[in-house]
């Protein structure tokens, strides 16, 4: 069957907390599905877990480390408590870890651009930057952010992180220097291939990628005019009053977040720090929703675009 399909009926059975069902499932199609070995594997760390088997996870860890694939298995945190008494976690850890740390030294931001619907050479376009949540990557944030305003009428950049979470997903930091060059080279890039409106750029993102969206725009790393953050934590220069690294202040910002958010709190914070640097902002707080996208997060955007303030 397509891998589409096989992850569809293990998350089925993983929401019905049939996990044992689902663990026979995984390992009888494993071996079919050799690009997506790494992914299938967490999908059996997982169940394991679920079903009291830890014992059998170290053989998966050594099999991937083999394979050159890591985990960011760090015994500290608290997902790995009970396997610290396991035989050989400790150098499981160490090899996991080193994997980690040479993958982020040869690792760099990755983006892809999507042109606008009966794209014109000589008409300049809004520019927008898209960047996906922690432990996503490219992949995920693409299948997002694809409504029809966005898709006919910006230039739309997908950023994925330099910064491994694992082997093949990403999460984002704040005041990030290597991010910053990137990021600020990726930016020049754009804008000598492509005519782009220099006074209409914009970025969005959800959680991690949230974050690091404002982050990057308060300093002015992406010259934004917008943000619209999904359901961020609290940048690390607004939680520390870093007011002097804030460049950008005629930025505008629109928080989307779900009343269920776990960071709810962090951005009513944030709605306070933001008004002592007179910023424009806006707090949706959606009823019934988590952390998450909400279900047309196209619409928030262009009721973004829409509402703001252009003379500012």
């Amino acid at each position: 069957m397509p891998y589409d399909s096989l992850m569809f009926r293990i998350n089925e059975l993983e929401k019905a907390k049939a996990y044992d069902q689902a663990l026979l499932f995984v390992k009888q199609h494993l071996s079919e599905y050799p690009e997506q070995w790494f992914e299938l594997s967490k999908e059996l760390i997982f169940l394991n877990e679920k079903n009291n088997g830890i014992e059998d996870n170290p053989a998966i860890f050594n099999e991937a480390h083999r394979r050159g694939y890591f985990y960011f298995i760090h015994p500290r945190m608290k997902e790995y408590k009970d396997y610290l008494d396991i035989p050989g976690f400790d150098s499981i850890s160490k090899i996991d870890l080193q994997l980690a740390a040479e993958a982020n030294r040869k690792s760099s931001t990755r983006f892809e651009i999507q042109l606008p619907d009966s794209y014109e050479i000589d008409h300049a376009y809004p520019l927008v930057f898209l960047l996906h949540g922690g432990g996503k990557n490219l992949n995920d944030v693409k299948q997002h952010w694809q409504g029809e305003y966005l898709n006919r009428a910006f230039i739309k950049v997908y950023l994925q992180s330099y910064r491994h979470f694992d082997s093949k997903t990403f999460g984002w930091g704040n005041k990030d220097e290597k991010l910053d060059q990137e990021i600020t080279a990726i930016y020049k890039q754009i804008v000598e291939q492509k005519k782009v409106d220099s006074s209409m750029v914009f970025v969005c993102g959800i959680s991690a990628g949230a974050s690091a969206a404002l982050d990057l725009s308060l300093r002015n790393i992406i010259p934004a005019r917008g943000v619209l953050a999904i359901c961020p934590p609290i940048p690390q220069i607004l939680r520390e009053k870093n007011f002097d690294l804030v460049s950008n202040r005629n930025l505008q910002v629109l928080v989307v977040a779900g009343v269920n958010d776990h960071f709810l709190e962090q951005q009513k914070q944030m709605n306070i720090l933001l008004d002592q640097l007179k910023i424009t902002h806006q707090h949706i707080i959606l009823e019934g929703m988590g952390h998450q996208y909400p279900e047309n997060e196209t619409k928030y955007f262009k009721e973004f675009i829409d509402g703001l303030n252009l003379k500012n």
